[in-house]
């Protein structure tokens, strides 16, 4: 995700190729979700594994062929497609081999191992140069060698389920700013993750600080998460949302007028970037277990799994035109001016409907925007409840 639109950029491509190719994934990646259970169903985790390990390790050879859009457009929705399965195969193994008490402590592992791994990636950039290469051979190496453990697995593959959703109308009558809010961050955080290292290639910034800055967006991320969940666990999650809107809003803005910045404050800018937006996705899951009955929420996740996912596939889209347009800081006058749209909507919502929050609402869990059945990990989705407040019903009691 950091290699290749610096790559691209170090080749001389608008910023609106890059923008295509990142949406080109995102869409593979979509599709990988939808179609990966019928694969696991005809064939089984062990087969489904080997074949989309395969496939990211020759599609990753095929890349270093030559530095073409249309090619690397191609080659990406094949990617999205199989890195999408990998992670469904993953998570519905783990999910189905845990036991129910165990449950909170792996998905904490699960999430903390996710983190560790898109923020110490693109580290490794730092290393080399970007147009070795070795790079993509490493990459092809590491699914290649994710073949060994699993194809010497001698357990029973787990039964999976068919992933049901729960239509949007629906859904968006129980939990509107959930909704929307997964859907904006699809936007921004998919623009920041492809655009944000050709961005500070363009001002100058080195191979290595590139790659510190974008690690920077998932450490942020990850130390924010677990401060903003506890908060959110003692009031209205949606102020949590307006607060976490606000103040991506007010960084972009510093960003934006900052441009000549001393390194480390670009970087510490970049952590607090990511702290408030990869926080959100979360939140609005929680918000959303607050308001549907749990057995309704595996199929309500799913949906807004999807909402994310349509954010994230016009995200890179329009960003790189935008880009393209007005210039490199177009990426943070559109990712500013998105935030505010989420914090108006969040303000409307907070006026039409003040949300009277049951008592024995679950605690806030850290859940990534992974695949459908991460949510099974969940521990809050088991449980027998029903919310307070229907939809349409209005109170004058916030609590």
């Amino acid at each position: 995700m950091i290699l290749l639109p610096l790559r691209m950029n170090a080749e001389g491509l608008p910023t609106t190729s890059i923008g295509i190719v990142a949406t080109c994934h995102a869409v593979g990646f979509l599709l990988g979700c939808l179609y990966t259970p019928k694969l696991i169903r005809g064939v089984g985790h062990i087969r489904t594994f080997a074949v989309l390990a395969a496939g990211m390790a020759i599609c990753t050879l095929i890349l270093t062929f030559a530095v073409d859009a249309i090619l690397w457009g191609a080659v990406r929705v094949v990617m999205g497609f199989c890195f999408a399965g990998l992670i469904t195969v993953s998570e519905s193994w783990i999910s189905e081999r845990t036991p129910q008490e165990q449950r909170g402590s792996v998905l904490s592992t699960y999430m903390l191992l996710y983190k560790f791994g898109t923020a110490g990636g693109p580290l490794l950039l730092s290393y080399g140069d970007i147009t070795d290469i070795r790079f993509l051979l490493a990459i092809s190496i590491m699914f290649s060698f994710a073949l060994v453990p699993v194809s010497l697995t001698r357990g029973r593959s787990p039964e999976i389920s068919n992933a049901e959703r729960l239509g949007f109308k629906a859904i968006y009558s129980l939990a509107p700013v959930s909704v929307v809010g997964c859907i904006v961050i699809g936007l921004m955080n998919s623009s920041i993750m492809n655009l944000g290292s050709p961005y500070m290639a363009t001002i100058g910034l080195s191979v290595g600080e590139v790659a510190f800055a974008m690690a920077a967006v998932q450490a942020g991320g990850l130390a924010s998460q677990w401060p903003l969940g506890w908060l959110s666990d003692h009031m209205d999650r949606r102020y949590i949302i307006l607060g976490a809107s606000l103040f991506v809003a007010a960084v972009a803005g510093l960003l934006l007028v900052l441009p000549d910045a001393p390194i480390w404050v670009t970087i510490v800018l970049f952590g607090c970037l990511g702290a408030g937006s990869l926080s959100i996705y979360a939140v609005c899951l929680a918000h959303a277990t607050d308001l549907i009955p749990s057995d309704q929420m595996v199929a309500a996740c799913s949906t807004l799994l999807f909402s994310w996912a349509v954010g994230s596939i016009v995200g890179p889209l329009v960003t790189g035109y935008v880009m393209s347009w007005i210039g490199p800081f177009g990426l943070f006058i559109l990712i500013g001016l998105i935030a505010l749209m989420l914090t108006g909507f969040v303000i409307y919502r907070l006026r039409v409907r003040v949300t009277n929050l049951p008592e024995d609402r679950d605690g806030f869990v850290g859940v990534p925007a992974t695949s459908p059945a991460v949510v099974k990990l969940d521990p809050r989705f088991t449980k027998d409840k029903q919310p307070d407040l229907q939809p349409g019903t209005e109170t004058k009691d916030p609590q």
